[in-house]
């Protein structure tokens, strides 16, 4: 203990654990002392200590809660994943809770994202309540959903169940802008907007194509908006509950979405009205998140669909407040087919179909029952979603996926789309590359660079953000980051399948949002970080 006066030493000590302040004394390792003189008081009523991996904290009197809450009294130790403190600072006891700064670190997979404060609850919903088949609330379009998708439409995140960006239909020869819609506002330019960002993703969600309709979510206006594909007029516009993370799923007449609310909607796709809701969230509690009251089991807002059921999944991590809870249920009633809890340490993402699978990050399950699923390597080549999942596209702020990155069969990139004839990998630093698909492979060993279709890189200042395999070429869109100018533009640019050569290029105001790119019926679709949304494709001859 030093003077703040003149520097001069007080008082040392020296123990293996980390110092706080409570009650008017310094608490160390096992002692309390003064802290104008370093006298030892007594014995410490608490200590902070944290493994390497995961944040252990020993509380014996700063929680009391008689009620059953998840810290005890009496000096029993208790193991919280949902969080970790930082590096050699640990967790701040206050105000009766734990206060954590952010950091991402690949031994805990499960720590919530950002600034969090912990500690006591009533208690966590017990597995049965987490399994309990929601209830569902009827709208003015219920029973009214009909409807069938197109061969060349982009019906949900990252164009199929299988998640894998790529387009059934040639990409436009011309990339002229068609229409050009300004869907909400984006954050101011220059260092004062950028310091009042909240979070770091783009206000528009990527989008979605079916049905004559464009749809794309407006994040923290909580809104999802329906343009017209072929001019960009607004068709229709509905106001959820709480934040829309990624964008709806368009299928047989509905648009299927879930929110930060806990809930998962049903609209009619015609026009906008409400089908079903139902709360996906064992309970019906709320906290706040990033300046917005929300439900601690959010609901990533891509619902899968998949062999005629719907699937959603809700909860922050899966090491906190009971875990993740996967619901299956009737596209058309809502109606749950079932419901299973996932205890594991990782963050709630994108759902997707992998084989006769679908899986929430490394968790496969039977579509049909919900039983879990052998988690051992599939005999072909799939893919792994990577501890930073789909959904959250902060990432490209820090230049690269921190830890280990998405992967399909031995292929593994910041980014990846994949068909029947290549897999293609973008790296944050600009390379981007071709394999054959024949040659992709489940094992561990990297592909051998004879496997190339192609190898080449994005001019200098190009990061991309969003990828579109098509049968003849890649599409690929992102962001120009000149020195020192975050955020100073944005381009999409046609390379060819064959050979990577160039086809076509266009420079736009913003960045592409993080897998903002959608090809349906020859046209090009784009969300942009300025929140605008573009139509682009071959201009007809007047």
């Amino acid at each position: 203990m030093l003077s703040a006066k003149d520097g001069r030493l007080l008082f040392e000590a020296s123990a293996n654990s980390y110092t706080a302040f409570h009650n008017g004394a310094i608490q160390l390792g096992d002692g309390r002392y003064n802290p104008r003189t370093g006298k030892r008081l007594g014995e410490a009523s608490f200590s902070l200590a944290s493994t390497i991996c995961t944040p252990r904290y020993f509380v014996n009197d700063i929680f009391v809660d008689n009620r059953g809450g998840k810290f005890q009294v009496g000096g029993e130790s208790v193991t919280y994943r949902g969080v970790r403190g930082g590096c050699l600072f640990a967790s701040v006891p206050a105000f009766g809770q734990f206060f954590t700064p952010q950091n991402w670190c690949r031994c805990a997979p499960g720590q919530i994202q950002g600034f969090v404060a912990f500690g006591p609850i009533t208690r966590e919903p017990t597995p049965a309540e987490m399994e309990r088949a929601p209830a569902v609330t009827v709208g003015p379009a219920f029973g009214n959903l009909a409807g069938k998708l197109g061969a060349e439409e982009w019906p949900t995140y990252r164009h199929d169940a299988q998640r894998s960006s790529r387009a059934s239909c040639a990409a436009p020869a011309r990339l002229d802008t068609l229409w050009k819609t300004s869907v909400c506002k984006g954050v101011p330019s220059g260092p004062i907007g950028a310091d009042w960002r909240e979070r770091l993703t783009s206000p528009l969600t990527a989008p979605t194509v079916a049905a004559g309709l464009v749809v794309v979510a407006a994040t923290e206006r909580h809104e999802v908006v329906a343009l017209d594909a072929l001019s960009g007029n607004e068709r229709w516009r509905f106001t959820a509950g709480a934040r829309v993370d990624t964008p709806p799923t368009l299928h047989d007449g509905g648009c299927f979405f879930g929110a930060n609310d806990g809930y998962v909607y049903a609209l009619s796709s015609h026009d906008g009205r409400l089908a079903w809701r139902t709360r996906a969230a064992p309970l019906e509690e709320r906290m706040v998140s990033y300046g917005k009251v929300e439900s601690p089991w959010p609901v990533t807002g891509a619902v899968l669909v998949s062999q005629g059921l719907l699937f959603a999944s809700a909860g922050r991590s899966g090491v906190s407040d009971g875990g993740i809870v996967i619901h299956a249920l009737e596209p058309a009633t809502g109606r749950a087919v079932w419901s299973k809890s996932v205890v594991k340490p990782r963050l709630n993402d994108i759902l997707l179909e992998v084989g006769d699978s679908i899986q929430w990050m490394s968790t496969r399950l039977d579509p049909r029952t919900g039983a879990f699923r052998s988690d051992e390597a599939a005999p072909e080549a799939t893919p792994r979603i990577g501890l930073e999942g789909l959904a959250c596209g902060n990432w490209l702020r820090l230049g690269s996926r921190k830890h280990a990155p998405m992967a399909f069969g031995n292929v593994s990139a910041d980014l990846l789309s994949w068909s029947e004839q290549a897999v293609c990998a973008a790296a944050a630093e600009g390379t981007l590359k071709a394999i054959r698909r024949d040659r992709v492979s489940p094992g561990s060993e990297k592909p051998d660079p004879a496997d190339e279709l192609w190898n080449t890189n994005l001019p200098t200042a190009y990061q991309a953000t969003s990828m579109v395999l098509c049968p003849d070429a890649l599409v690929v869109g992102g962001g120009l980051h000149a020195e020192g100018q975050a955020g100073s533009g944005g381009f999409v640019r046609v390379l060819s399948l064959e050979d990577g050569e160039p086809l076509a290029e266009r420079k736009l105001p913003a960045p592409v949002s993080y897998n903002g790119l959608a090809l349906a019926g020859g046209r090009l679709y784009a969300t942009l970080t300025d929140g605008t949304t573009l139509g682009l494709g071959t201009q007809a001859e007047k």
